[in-house]
């Protein structure tokens, strides 16, 4: 009876303890022996390997990834490689693999999708494939000291699998900048050897790209664009894309319109390419045109494997996209079908939604909007409640960013994902009138807190409201307790004369120079918010408390009306630059 080819997992790694577990617990049960090569951590990665593996070996970093790839698969006793790096996870069918190697016959390695995720919805990533189950022989060995290719001795018997999807989950801040010069360093090294590979140019064009330098990022991908085969799909196809994403970020949209329209000569089918001209004239303000091309890549349905893919771009994307073109041309019927069918196919899809409330606000009142989103379902899934009852409040309505909250469920006593969440739910509930709600959210997010300490924005709103509430001493009390915290004088001196004045009483005590500005923002941002409750519980305490604050300005002289002009106008963008602000576009092209 033959026995079933074994596959080995091997690893380079260096300070990856912090993703480490995660990628091997994905992989462990579709692999039959696993090798870690450490070049140099200084962290738990080495604890963190032996946990799953006693093949863990170290060796010096030469700053050659092709060398440590290679080090790590010649430690690989198995017929079968599979490569992974830390920071990627196996999802989907894993068993798949032992079948395939099964039944591999003359093939020599399999490419498999890899999702590169882009943002914080599960539907926001990109897909390509990539060289990573191969046959444990000689000739099987890497190139390239940075973003190294595997040398295969024949290309053509090659597999493509569907699953299962290797996840790529990219790290932010200063860990993946301080990855992104190491890797330009060693690419700009290698192109002073062989300037004219169009690989290594295309890969500093992604560096570039991805530290924000589009202009230094375009002549590579131009390069790349023009010498690779119109056949060679794996990087040419991304290489137009980012092509037209470093054109359309450096205002060039003319040019960019020009290489979508030559390109899709050359691929007329490839959604993903139709969707970034869709894009382009857009932005160009082109809407009708615009409208076709969205329309196309819909119809063009997903690409096949072999195509560098966004997720959406084929369905919710093109219809988010066509809803806004729509709104633009006062069509605003078709655009909300268009965002609701955006949803349907991914009620992850949050500027989508904020389109559609924003449609629906150009149409009708928000008392309307607020009926139709409820009948549509979109209040019973968290996610979209607390959305919806952000863009309610911003639109000026606390009562009802309160009911969306009713409509999904929500109450003071939940467990909340974020601090951003709790803060929002209790500015709600504190100028939609809910008093009693905000102040048992308060006390949980007061017993939560490591210090049993609310920030200072917080603490503000809890006194507001128990000024709304009618428990002025207790408002005053925890005024002066502001007080006493360095980093709240200014807020707690300004709410300590808006108390006082909303008795009838005068500004009494003096706001140092030093304390002034955060004095002022505290009583534009009450004034704001106090408006936005005009429609709740508690409307004519709202109105009493925003007339304090609008008289308090007055003291200040011309320096309260400038800063109040100040802020009002930066509160007087459209709700669309808002959200797109607030939310960002999923559907943009990122490295």
């Amino acid at each position: 009876m033959r026995m079933t080819p074994k596959i080995g997992l091997a690893l380079i790694v260096r300070d990856e303890g912090h993703l480490l577990a995660r990628c091997l617990e994905s992989a462990k049960d579709s692999v039959d022996e696993i090798v870690v090569v450490d070049t140099g951590s200084r962290d738990q990665t080495l604890d963190v390997s032996r946990r799953y593996t006693s093949r863990v070996y170290s060796i010096p970093w030469e700053s050659d990834f092709a060398r440590a790839r290679n080090y790590a698969i010649d430690h690989v006793s198995a017929e079968w490689v599979l490569v992974l790096d830390a920071d990627e996870t196996l999802e989907g069918d894993r068993t798949h693999l032992r079948e395939t190697v099964a039944g591999a016959g003359a093939k020599e390695g399999f490419l498999l999708p890899l999702h590169n995720h882009t943002g914080h919805s599960p539907s926001d990533y990109s897909r390509s494939l990539v060289l990573r189950l191969f046959r444990n022989i000689p000739e099987h060995r890497y190139r390239g000291r940075v973003h190294e290719q595997l040398t295969v001795a024949s290309p053509a018997n090659l597999g493509v699998l569907a699953t299962p999807v290797i996840r790529h989950d990219p790290e932010t801040g200063s860990v993946r900048l301080k990855k992104r010069a190491r890797n330009l360093a060693l690419l700009r090294s290698a192109l002073m050897e062989d300037q004219s590979n169009p690989f290594l140019h295309y890969y500093v064009g992604i560096e570039w790209l991805g530290l924000g330098k589009p202009g230094l990022a375009l002549p590579h991908f131009e390069l790349a664009r023009r010498t690779l085969e119109p056949t060679h799909l794996t990087f040419r196809l991304p290489a137009v894309r980012y092509l037209v994403a470093c054109l359309c970020a450096l205002g060039r949209l003319e040019d960019a319109a020009l290489v979508c329209l030559e390109e899709t000569s050359t691929y007329p089918r490839y959604t993903d390419l139709i969707y970034d001209g869709g894009n382009v004239f857009e932005e160009l303000k082109e809407y009708e045109v615009a409208i076709r091309w969205f329309s196309q890549a819909i119809a063009s349905g997903t690409p096949g494997l072999g195509f560098f893919h966004t997720n959406g771009t084929e369905s919710f994307l093109s219809h988010r996209h066509l809803g806004n073109c729509l709104l633009q041309l006062g069509r605003t019927a078709e655009a909300w079908s268009h965002f609701q069918m955006a949803l349907r196919e991914n009620p992850d899809d949050i500027p989508a939604l904020s389109s559609l409330f924003l449609a629906g606000v150009q149409s009708s009142g928000l008392s309307q909007v607020f009926a139709e989103v409820k009948a549509a379902g979109y209040l019973r899934r968290p996610a979209q409640a607390e959305t919806l009852a952000a863009l309610f409040f911003e639109a000026g309505s606390a009562a009802l960013a309160c009911e969306c909250l009713v409509e999904a469920g929500v109450r003071e006593s939940d467990r909340t994902p974020t601090q951003e969440h709790l803060r929002a739910r209790i500015r709600y509930w504190v100028y939609g009138g809910r008093i009693p709600t905000a102040l048992v959210a308060l006390d949980r997010a007061r017993q939560c807190a490591p210090s049993r300490a609310l920030d200072v924005s917080m603490r503000v709103d809890e006194i507001a409201g128990l000024s709304i509430g009618g428990r002025l001493r207790e408002a005053k009390t925890k005024a002066l307790g502001l007080w006493r915290d360095p980093g709240g004088r200014g807020p707690a001196l300004a709410l300590i004369n808006l108390l006082s004045m909303t008795q009838g009483g005068r500004a009494s005590v003096v706001v140092p120079r030093a304390h002034e500005r955060t004095a002022l923002q505290t009583t534009l941002s009450l004034v704001e918010c106090c408006l936005r409750g005009l429609d709740g519980d508690r409307t004519e305490e709202c109105r009493r408390l925003a007339a304090s604050g609008l008289a308090y300005l007055q003291g200040f002289g011309p320096a309260g009306w400038r800063a109040a002009v100040r802020y009002f106008e930066s509160k007087a963008r459209s709700l669309k630059n808002l959200v797109s602000l607030r939310f960002g576009d999923s559907g943009r092209l990122a490295p």
